[in-house]
């Protein structure tokens, strides 16, 4: 069973390689704002689930099977995105409310 964390944890893995940077344990912990060892551990449980592979001090990379679910989720809070900003909401609250969605 998918998690919502191991939805945002693929979310985020995803996000970082279309930005190009290294999907590394502090990258992903600082795009969640949560602790290192935090994301080291989620990385490790995603890695033994075979959604990532994970090397310590290197980084992590998608599997197809991650990959496919984080452009899928990052795909969903898009539309989400653009349907809560025909809405007129903030800007401060759409990312925020499409997370939430």
């Amino acid at each position: 069973m998918i998690t919502e964390s191991i939805e945002e944890y693929l979310e985020a893995i995803y996000r970082l390689g279309e930005r190009e940077e290294a999907a590394t344990t502090t990258s992903v912990a600082k795009e969640l704002k949560v602790a290192p060892a935090s994301a080291t551990q989620m990385l490790k449980k995603l890695a033994k689930q075979g959604y990532l592979k994970y090397t310590p001090y290197r980084g992590v990379i998608l599997t197809p099977k991650g990959e496919k679910i984080g452009k899928e989720i990052l795909r969903k809070h898009r539309v989400m995105e653009k349907f809560l900003d025909t809405l007129v909401l903030p800007k401060s609250r759409v990312h925020k409310d499409a997370c939430e969605l």
